[in-house]
């Protein structure tokens, strides 16, 4: 059972990262990273929801909460999966945003001073050569998130 925030196949090349969000919580990507480029794969606003009430342990909804919750879960770890099990090429075309290691300057990770959840996630910024950033949040496991990334990326990554 995969879990929300950092997930390695055992015989793979690439890592997914996820889900993570922009646009005040209502977009939903996932990372997959490999030695050349991080690659970010966006979800479908429907799929978004179901993984935004995968985040948590209970829901404060009832049956409907906990149903959402699992359903949320599955979703996740399907999703995973299928990133884990797809080559990186075809994930390079659109919509997915290609970021090339060469073209970035640093991924940075800033957590929340405001708590953790909704508008106030922390973030993880990828900084491209020309100056360019471009912020995704992380509302759970955001320190395994940042350690996955400066493991993978020992030289670009900074923890603000």
């Amino acid at each position: 059972m995969a879990t929300t925030g950092v997930a390695r196949a055992p015989a793979a090349k690439t890592t997914v990262l996820g889900p993570l969000i922009t646009s005040s919580g209502f977009k939903y990507w996932y990372f997959v990273c490999d030695p050349e480029c991080i690659v970010a794969v966006p979800q479908p606003f429907l799929t978004g929801i179901l993984l935004a009430n995968a985040q948590g342990k209970h829901s404060p909804f009832g049956l409907a909460g906990a149903l959402l919750l699992t359903f949320g879960k599955r979703k996740h770890e399907k999703l995973v999966a299928e990133l884990q099990r797809t080559s990186i090429g075809p994930l390079k075309l659109a919509p997915n945003q290609v970021f090339p290691i060469s073209g970035l300057r640093a991924i940075l990770g800033r957590p929340s001073r405001l708590g953790s959840g909704g508008l106030f996630t922390s973030d993880v910024i990828l900084e491209k050569n020309n100056g360019a950033k471009c912020a995704f949040g992380v509302s759970t496991n955001f320190l395994a998130v940042c350690a996955q990334l400066k493991q993978l990326y020992p030289a670009l990554f900074l923890q603000i």
